[in-house]
């Protein structure tokens, strides 16, 4: 449900990123820190979408720490880890 709210809002239907983040937040939640690990990929792109929200609305900061938090979960697929890390970084200029 996140991708379709976020794709809302791109798209200019949705008044907020705030019901996407929710969704977002809510797969993190479920992964619970590795207590449900089926839901890992999930949460890593979770995380790479609260990253390019974060971004869209213009905190860095907080893009880079998602981002960052994206990669550490997707040890097992290098080259998505390597492209979230390189948002990492482009973010923390």
């Amino acid at each position: 449900m996140g991708q379709c709210y976020l794709i809302s809002t791109l798209a200019g239907q949705g008044a907020s990123y705030d019901q996407a983040r929710s969704e977002f937040q809510a797969a993190i939640d479920a992964y619970a820190d590795g207590a449900n690990p089926r839901l890992r990929g999930l949460a890593a792109e979770a995380h790479a979408r609260l990253g390019m929200i974060a971004y869209l609305t213009s905190d860095k900061p907080k893009a880079a720490l998602e981002y960052r938090a994206a990669a550490a979960l997707l040890y097992d697929d290098p080259e998505r880890q390597a492209l979230f890390e390189q948002h990492a970084v482009d973010y923390s200029k």
